[in-house]
């Protein structure tokens, strides 16, 4: 697991009020596999058992991803659940509001956690900080696209990119690498040497309409 060199420091609006929310009911289905995913993070250091008295404490949202492993989120109570990044690691303070409730005790994130209004910007200005000087990189949120006119002024910039990520500690995912194409499918669009059009996948359903055939 990799992070950023900067520790996230969360702050609080003075009409914030803590709370404490039991462990909700979870799915007899489920319970062997949730035991074994904490089990996973305290062992990844993204989370940790907590043996003392909270301020805050929020229920576990638990989502079941495409490979069915299972992601811990929170509700964060005012907060929306949206993506948050294990490579920010939080610092003390802000640890503590981080604190989730389970049928096996009390866990807190020492990393920013998924559920956290803020993460997704918060992770965005990081990626620039880290990324946003390399020429030939475009970066949305977890995704470094590297585009160039030739094959090897686009080995160098991944040169520069591997280079910095490895010099940062920061962790790329391989099974979501797409190395060298001539075409990107990304986000509903194609990205290709004759410029950016719809992806035919995602317009199908507007593409196969029928031409009307009476006024009404």
């Amino acid at each position: 697991m990799g992070s950023f060199p900067d520790e996230v420091s969360i702050k609080l609006n003075n009409e914030a009020k803590s709370k404490i929310c039991p462990a909700r009911r979870v799915p007899h289905a489920i319970k062997n596999k949730l035991k074994e995913t904490l089990t996973e993070l305290v062992s990844l250091s993204i989370i940790e058992e907590v043996n003392e008295p909270c301020e805050w404490v929020s229920n576990m949202v638990i989502v079941e991803k495409k490979d069915k492993s299972l992601r811990i989120c929170l509700d964060a109570n005012v907060l929306d659940v949206k993506s948050g990044f294990y490579h920010m690691i939080l610092d003390k303070e802000s640890s503590k509001m981080f604190n989730f409730s389970t049928a096996y005790g009390i866990y807190r994130f020492k990393r920013l956690p998924f559920g956290v209004s803020s993460a997704p910007e918060l992770f965005q200005k990081s990626m620039y900080k880290y990324f946003g000087d390399i020429n030939g990189v475009v970066l949305y949120f977890d995704d470094v696209l590297q585009c160039a006119q030739t094959k090897e002024k686009h080995d160098k910039i991944l040169e520069k990119v591997m280079e910095r990520a490895g010099s940062l500690n920061i962790k790329c995912n391989m099974e979501k690498l797409q190395f060298c194409v001539k075409e990107v499918k990304y986000i509903g669009f194609l990205f290709n040497e004759e410029g950016i059009k719809p992806d035919k996948e995602r317009i199908k359903s507007i593409l196969d309409l029928k031409k009307p055939n009476d006024k009404k």
